[in-house]
């Protein structure tokens, strides 16, 4: 006799872009264990999933089981920025948002991180500008941190954002300051 393995269904809601397909059927391995099929799926984007089994196309079980997959745990590393992180005016401060991801890229959705920013003068060791010194970055408590600096002469300088001794992702930046 032959073991019929089951299909399983995957629906993504809601689709991430255009090109991307919501709808994904695979077979997925499973054991048999005194008649309990038992197998693992990993999902590594954080989205609400519907996930449904069937065997030989009949539908297993209730039907259709929602799975929520959060973000997991923070990945420095990978947190990324968006917004102005600096060049321009002196006179016009940026603004930035430091955007707390995890090692997947998904987005963390609660606040609590202490990410600490510099900047300093291209060739300088000292830093002109922190954000300890500053107050800053203001936590947004949604996964993402404000931050606003100055810099008061033209220049090239470098903006490096940092939790513990771990970089973000594309720290240290290079931004350019002109005058008014």
């Amino acid at each position: 006799s032959s073991l019929i393995l089951p299909d399983a269904l995957l629906l993504r809601r809601p689709i991430y872009d255009e090109g991307e397909n919501a709808l994904q059927s695979f077979s997925l391995p499973l054991s048999s264990v005194s008649g309990l099929f038992q197998g693992s799926l990993l999902i590594t984007r954080a989205a609400t999933y519907s996930l449904s089994v069937s065997f030989n196309k009949i539908l297993a079980g209730q039907g259709t089981i929602n799975v929520f997959v959060s973000a997991g745990a923070i990945s420095i590393a990978a947190c990324t920025v968006s917004g102005n992180v600096g060049g321009g005016h002196v006179s016009n401060p940026p603004t930035f948002l430091i955007i707390a991801r995890d090692g997947f890229g998904n987005r963390i959705t609660t606040g609590g991180e202490t990410f600490s920013i510099s900047v300093r003068a291209v060739g300088d060791t000292e830093a002109i500008w922190t954000s300890e010194s500053a107050g800053q970055p203001v936590d947004g408590s949604d996964g993402s941190y404000s931050v606003t600096y100055s810099i008061t002469r033209r220049g090239a300088y470098s903006v490096a954002v940092t939790s513990g001794s771990t970089s973000i992702a594309g720290s240290p930046m290079a931004v350019t300051f002109v005058d008014d």
